[in-house]
């Protein structure tokens, strides 16, 4: 694949790429598709594509605020006995969920609430699980797989194309 040199900070980039690997600078120029846009085109405006890993991480929040609510309406007999335990499958629902339609908004505090949301888990949801893992292997494999998803998500959410992402509107 050949390569050019990004505008901003001239490391080498492959042609197609939107965004430099390195620093997250825009290397393609927005083409106009009409004639209305030719007349009135801004030399510096750009397209900004969604990064393809936030729908990723979207679906994964999404699919874990399904699970706490199949959960929740599950056991919900037994949580009504245990006041304590209720609110926690309240807000872990809440927790999911709101991840997952804060990052479809392509808002800056979306970005920063999904981080903090994976690292809140990491420390909190990742430890029950191997605690539970008494209960069977099942448990340690999911807080392994939750592990590997949580570091990902928080390491892809600082890559510089997807802080770009964020920063435009």
């Amino acid at each position: 694949m050949t390569e050019s040199l990004c505008p901003q900070c001239g490391a080498s980039a492959d042609i197609g790429r939107i965004f430099c690997k390195k620093c997250g600078a825009a290397l393609q120029p927005h083409a106009p598709s009409t004639q209305s846009d030719i007349q009135g085109a801004n030399p510096t405006a750009i397209v900004m594509q969604r990064p393809e890993g936030l729908t990723i991480i979207g679906f994964v929040f999404l699919l874990m605020a399904i699970w706490w609510l199949f959960n929740l309406i599950t056991f919900l007999p037994e949580l009504l006995r245990t006041p304590l335990l209720l609110p926690v499958f309240v807000a872990n629902f809440v927790i999911s969920v709101i991840p997952a339609v804060a990052l479809s908004k392509m808002k800056s505090s979306s970005r920063w609430l999904c981080i903090a949301d994976s690292a809140v888990a990491l420390v909190f949801i990742v430890p029950q699980q191997v605690i539970e893992a008494r209960a069977g292997m099942s448990n340690v494999i999911l807080a392994g797989l939750l592990t590997v998803f949580l570091v990902w998500t928080i390491r892809y959410l600082f890559q510089p194309h997807v802080k770009a992402a964020f920063r435009n509107p």
